[in-house]
């Protein structure tokens, strides 16, 4: 599925959201990350904030994104996969994964 993304350079955060989903509602993980699930119970977004130092790369390169999607694979723990491209040298930056326990997901519906 296609998702949209945007980075704000200024608070280090990148948002990516599967393109078309509503939000059911949101989970907040820590101080780095806010997770939001669709009606349909799966993950539709993601906000990662200090995104320059969650991926370990400097923040105008952050800028350079050209495609961002998330994918997810339910157990428990559920984990998100966010794959990240830069689009003028075509690189690739490593996977990086968020891992959610199943009992904080379940508890956290409204």
């Amino acid at each position: 599925m296609r998702c949209e993304f945007d980075y704000d350079f200024s608070g280090d955060s990148l948002y990516i959201h599967k393109k078309g989903k509503a939000v059911r509602y949101s989970l907040e993980l820590g101080d780095d990350y806010v997770i939001d699930i669709g009606f349909d119970g799966n993950v539709v977004g993601i906000e990662i904030f200090n995104a320059s130092k969650i991926f370990k790369i400097p923040k105008y390169q952050l800028r350079k994104i050209d495609k961002a999607t998330i994918s997810t694979k339910f157990g428990d723990p559920i984990i998100i996969f966010v794959h990240l491209s830069l689009g003028q040298q075509g690189s690739r930056i490593p996977v990086h994964t968020v891992a959610i326990p199943k009992a904080v997901a379940v508890s956290s519906r409204r």
